[in-house]
């Protein structure tokens, strides 16, 4: 899969094109100082009728200490996004009859899910010092998502004295869920100093790379134990059960139940119902996603990081570690069997509390930026205008009718 960024105007364009305005309000092209300390005394590249000064220009490429972009892009570019996605899964089971009747189904899946990233047609502005021979081709990294499910049912109807034996099911279930993110080539993340300190952008410009040190596994284990009844209980009476108890290494418990009803009226009508809870535990990559896109905020382009909850950025505009979503959902319903037709009428409503979304973005001040790079040690903090993050958003319920005919 592939498609292009936003355009990057040669004039305009921050972090690699876009200058700090002379005295009178002209408009400038970046120009990088390539110098050790900063000795270049690199010439103004002023905009003048929206095109750059030639006789600055020329200054700049006799200046062995300086380069603009506009000798690797003088147009300008537009990035152009990618990845190969590879995606593979194994079921694995076995079911029979004990010698007592007792039923046993035993299954193992494993599953995985991986997208290595490329970008081409960009640049890191960080390489400038290799001037006309800087990569236009990166590997910003690869996301890997992979789950490992373990689970063993066994059942056996019991005779109980009702009208139908009472079907007893239990089972236990292991659950294994890992996001791994891999560095991409050194180009798309490489960190040069004096750059930085310039004000030019850092990674490949669209999707900067992973950077070693954020590079990682991260992993979440869970084991269930269950156990599921139902039986009619009356020759018009059908009764279920169910409860589910769930341990999480990064959450704890949960305990969530389900109840179920089916009562024949009369031969033509019947009612039934079911109440239930449910818990589910934010991915992984939800907690541990790192991605990078340009948007338009207000009228201009802006480059927005999607970081974990627990970067600092995302904790310094706000944001805390995810916690499970919680539900509780309902439904009452009948059903009319008129001999050449059926009709069923449901009401349903559903409460989930905690959803998880991403967050709206949040605007990086330059005091921002300069607290993450001084005191919290993101490096990169330049790189983004605004981050957002998975956040427990709010709360929603949803109600509805069903007609079936």
């Amino acid at each position: 899969m592939e498609g292009g960024f936003f355009f990057r105007n040669p004039h305009t364009r921050g972090g690699i094109f876009k200058g700090t305005p002379t005295a009178d309000g002209a408009s400038t092209v970046k120009v990088a100082d390539l110098t050790a300390d900063g000795s270049g005394n690199c010439p103004t590249l002023r905009v003048v009728d929206n095109a750059v000064s030639a006789t600055d220009f020329e200054a700049v490429q006799a200046n062995a200490n300086c380069f603009t972009f506009l000798e690797r892009f003088p147009g300008g570019f537009t990035p152009q996004f990618g990845g190969t996605v590879q995606d593979m899964s194994v079921a694995l089971g076995v079911r029979g009859t004990t010698q007592n009747d007792w039923f046993y189904d035993l299954s193992a899946v494993i599953g995985r899910n991986s997208v290595k990233h490329f970008m081409h047609n960009t640049i890191n502005p960080q390489l400038a010092a290799q001037r006309t021979d800087i990569p236009t081709t990166y590997y910003p990294g690869i996301y890997t998502q992979s789950d490992r499910i373990f689970d063993s049912t066994v059942s056996k109807p019991h005779d109980m004295g009702w009208n139908t034996p009472l079907h007893v099911a239990f089972g236990l279930e292991f659950r294994q869920s890992t996001f791994e993110r891999e560095a991409g080539d050194e180009n798309s993340w490489f960190i040069d100093e004096r750059l930085a300190e310039q004000g030019f952008g850092i990674g490949s410009n669209g999707f900067p790379g992973l950077a070693l040190k954020n590079a990682g596994k991260d992993s979440r284990d869970s084991f269930a134990a269950y156990i599921d009844l139902e039986s009619n209980v009356l020759d018009n009476l059908l009764l279920g059960a169910a409860l589910r108890y769930e341990v999480y290494n990064e959450f704890g418990s949960t305990t969530d139940g389900k109840f179920t009803f089916r009562y024949q009226a009369t031969d033509t009508l019947s009612f039934r119902g079911a109440v239930s809870s449910g818990f589910r535990a934010p991915t992984v990559g939800q907690s541990n996603v790192r991605n990078v896109s340009t948007v338009f905020s207000g009228d201009r382009l802006v480059d927005r990081g999607v970081l974990p909850p627990t970067h600092p950025l995302s904790v310094l505009k706000g944001s805390k570690p995810l916690q499970p979503e919680e539900s509780l959902s309902g439904t009452l319903g009948m059903v009319f069997n008129l001999g050449a037709a059926t009709v069923t009428v449901d009401y349903y409503t559903i409460l989930v509390e905690d959803r998880i979304a991403i967050s709206s973005s949040k605007k990086l001040t330059p005091a921002d930026t300069k607290k993450a790079e001084d005191e919290l040690g993101v490096e990169d903090a330049s790189s983004f205008s605004e981050v957002a993050f998975f956040t427990n958003g709010f709360d929603t319920i949803t109600r509805g009718l069903d007609m079936v005919l």
